[in-house]
């Protein structure tokens, strides 16, 4: 049984660390959205918004 009386509290803390380390890195990725992490360039943007890339 996964969820058992007895394993219940791990299996809730196993969960919680991996929603954290998933929250960590989703923030991480966000907040660079140009960065090398994901290989996104910025030249579509500002092909379309020139007065962005000044």
């Amino acid at each position: 049984m996964a969820f058992g009386i007895g394993r219940s509290p791990l299996m809730m803390a196993m969960g919680m660390v991996v929603l954290a380390i998933f929250l960590g890195l989703l923030i991480h990725y966000l907040a660079t959205p140009f960065g090398d992490v994901m290989g996104v360039s910025p030249d579509p943007f500002t092909r379309y918004f020139p007065e962005a890339a000044a």
